[in-house]
């Protein structure tokens, strides 16, 4: 049919709670279903957004206190699925628990995980197209091994550049009090 591009929504209800709100949009004279929302105690539960050939998009599920995110790649595989704390803004990267980020071709990219303040935390493993594992990290408190090592190594620097100014004041004025004493 045609359509002049206008936004369609599709509301229902049992016994007066919203269940499913779908959203459709129209392309080249196309209907299709844009977004897809389930409710539960008339809350947003599961917010699924399609491409225009129908597969899913994204896809937010509340899970108690945290939400689930899926992204998808446009042929339907799984690009990416972490969890947020907070409603999902990618604002400082509000992630929680671990995270899996995919391929086209449906392979793992890499995995990993948050503490509950958004840090990288534990192992983190990149894969190559064909799955072969080709980096491990493992992260504390959204530091690696090597950030960790880096920061010891200039706090260590900084403790002894201290030491050594604070053993040239003390020289400096044991120097001056002797040349006072001499006088």
């Amino acid at each position: 049919g045609t359509c002049l591009g206008e936004l369609w929504s599709e509301t229902n209800y049992k016994q007066g709670e919203i269940q499913i709100e779908k959203k459709y949009a129209c392309e080249n004279g196309n209907i299709y279903l844009s977004e897809k929302i389930e409710f539960k105690n008339n809350e947003e539960n599961i917010k699924t957004s399609y491409y225009k050939n129908g597969n899913k998009e994204t896809q937010l599920i509340n899970q108690d206190t945290t939400k689930m995110c899926l992204l998808f790649y446009e042929n339907g595989k799984m690009k990416e699925k972490h969890y947020h704390n907070h409603p999902h803004y990618r604002v400082n990267n509000n992630y929680t628990g671990l995270f899996f980020d995919y391929y086209n071709n449906g392979k793992l990219s890499y995995t990993g995980g948050f503490d509950k303040d958004g840090k990288l935390n534990g192992e983190y493993i990149v894969y190559s197209e064909e799955g072969a594992i080709t980096e491990k990290r493992y992260y504390i408190n959204g530091l690696s091994e090597k950030e960790r090592i880096e920061k010891k190594r200039v706090e260590k620097e900084r403790i002894e550049k201290e030491r050594i100014e604070k053993e040239e004041r003390i020289e400096k004025k044991r120097v001056e009090k002797e040349r006072i004493e001499k006088e």
